[in-house]
């Protein structure tokens, strides 16, 4: 696992999928501050301590909350 400081908050993500990598790359830049903590908010008021993501391509992801300003982000398999 390796981590990726994205909009001031720890993201934890395995490097080996460039999938990942590149909807990493969408969050740091296509998104602003506010849209990114907006997504981490919601994993964190959520029962589960997550939420649920989608790319353009239809790639799925999950953000878990792991603590203050800290997450992992993984591709979830259909």
């Amino acid at each position: 696992m390796t981590k990726k400081i994205i909009h001031g908050y720890e993201v934890e993500y395995d490097e080996g999928s460039d999938i990942l990598k590149a909807y990493l790359e969408h969050l740091e830049i296509r998104l602003s501050h506010e849209e990114f903590k907006a997504i981490f908010e919601s994993a964190f008021r959520s029962d589960l301590r997550k939420t649920h993501l989608e790319d353009k391509y239809g790639n799925k992801f999950t953000l878990v909350y792991k603590g203050e300003n800290s997450c992992l982000l993984r591709k979830r398999e259909i």
